[in-house]
């Protein structure tokens, strides 16, 4: 695959600026059934992780996936652990969390970087053929924004509410949803 269309949002993945193969695995429903059993009230709409296909010997100074809507030029929110990384932008009515994922903690933050926008990967080669990957996840941006400005309000607020309100973790946590694919 080429090329997939998420809500009207064209996504690819291209090495050093040339399309590049991948294949999709859509994670979903296990992401929502694990949410749930973390007894969180908070779901994603689609989570779809992409591996890219390589040849058997390459060198890339760049692996990025990328967009037709140009998010490299807006700020989005930026998030992480020695996993991955990944950022939360608004488009098309839909809060969008796109993400990074390498299997190996000690080179994490020496092949990855958000800089242009988007996370991506640089100066990689077959040594990570089977280490890396994307995630695309995205729901209601109405709902997931309308949640995070209450849950912050109340968390800076001085008498907070009897019953806390939680936060909405939907478009991070699945996050570990690439771990899962590379290692199955």
């Amino acid at each position: 695959m080429k090329e997939i269309k998420l809500e009207g949002v064209k996504f690819w993945i291209t090495a050093d600026n040339k399309r590049l193969n991948f294949f999709l695995k859509d994670v979903t429903s296990r992401e929502n059934a694990i949410l749930k059993s973390n007894h969180s009230s908070y779901l994603m709409e689609r989570a779809v992780v992409l591996v890219p296909e390589f040849p058997d010997n390459f060198s890339y100074k760049k692996l990025a996936i990328n967009n037709d809507q140009n998010w490299a030029k807006t700020k989005g929110e930026l998030d992480g652990d020695e996993w991955f990384y990944n950022a939360i932008w608004y488009s098309k009515d839909k809060a969008w969390s796109i993400g990074i994922h390498i299997e190996n903690e000690e080179i994490f933050d020496d092949i990855t970087c958000i800089g242009d926008g988007l996370p991506y990967y640089r100066n990689i080669n077959q040594s990570v053929k089977n280490k890396i990957c994307f995630e695309i996840i995205y729901k209601d941006r109405k709902e997931y924004k309308a949640v995070n400005f209450s849950y912050m309000k109340q968390r800076y607020e001085k008498n907070k509410a009897n019953n806390p309100l939680e936060q909405d973790l939907s478009l991070w946590q699945p996050m570990n949803a690439m771990h899962e694919v590379l290692e199955s």
